[in-house]
């Protein structure tokens, strides 16, 4: 098995602020088929890197933070969800991403991409949103 390892002095500036920095324990580690072709597994906040890559890209264009905020208004006053606070604050920050054993052509067709859940009922009442939002537009 192969690992990546970043040391910095401490700080993580620019792109580096997007990386992941917390360490995995056995129990993150657990997901992975033992006999998967190729994982990853990050311990990534989405909150922190969504926080973090509007900062960002608002260092090139200042108005960047302003208007996004506009588009996630819109996005809810349509939806009915707060992407933020109802999907991104509901998940765990444990992402698994594996090919399972085989050839890497066709493995890819068993791909799988997971995250742990901390708050199951939001999401799930976000997701039920979504599926009546797209139910009552396939009738019409």
């Amino acid at each position: 098995m192969a690992s990546s390892h970043v040391v910095t002095d401490g700080q993580r500036n620019g792109l580096l602020t997007l990386l992941p920095h917390k360490t995995l324990s056995q129990r993150d580690l657990r997901t992975t088929p033992a006999d998967a072709l190729v994982a990853t597994v990050l311990c990534l906040d989405v909150d922190e890197v969504f926080d973090e890559a509007i900062r960002l890209i608002s260092q090139f264009e200042p108005n960047a933070a302003e208007e996004f905020e506009r588009v996630l208004w819109k996005v809810e006053t349509h939806l009915g969800v707060n992407i933020e606070d109802d999907i991104l604050s509901s998940l765990d920050d444990v992402w698994v991403a594996y090919l399972p054993d085989g050839d890497l052509l066709t493995s890819r067709l068993g791909s799988a991409a997971a995250v742990r859940v901390k708050d199951a009922q939001r999401l799930q009442m976000s997701i039920d949103k979504l599926v009546a939002l797209a139910q009552a537009n396939t009738r019409n």
